[in-house]
């Protein structure tokens, strides 16, 4: 409710726009920011010696060369995406159906939690 407040008097103060408008885009820079620590948690779930090997990469795909080289892309993943839907679900509380899909333009779907599967395959 704040954040809304900030936004209508603080940073929208000299734009002429409709209330609601204002309401949905504090509503969604907070939603993404929920999204964005949910992420980070995941990530930080994974064992302290991978997140070092997997910041010490320039790109995802190199994360991923770096798992590939050490047999361990299929493990991190999952509890990577275990730790995203754990995430996800306590932030909904219920309330929605979420799941999470990684994709990678040169190695295409990489995983996908299971309430993620659901949901792509009721909108087939």
């Amino acid at each position: 409710m704040i954040q809304i407040l900030f936004f209508y008097s603080v940073i929208f103060a000299t734009v002429n726009l409709n209330n609601i408008v204002i309401g949905g885009i504090a509503f969604g820079i907070n939603s993404g920011a929920y999204v964005a620590e949910i992420f980070r948690s995941g990530i930080m779930s994974v064992d302290k010696g991978q997140t070092e090997a997997g910041r010490s990469a320039a790109t995802a795909d190199r994360c991923i060369e770096i798992l590939d080289g050490a047999g361990l892309r299929e493990p991190v993943l999952r509890r990577l995406l275990e730790a995203i839907q754990l995430h996800l679900d306590r932030r909904v509380q219920g309330k929605y159906r979420v799941g999470a899909v990684l994709f990678s333009n040169t190695y295409g779907l990489l995983g996908q939690t299971g309430p993620g599967r659901e949901i792509i395959q009721s909108w087939k």
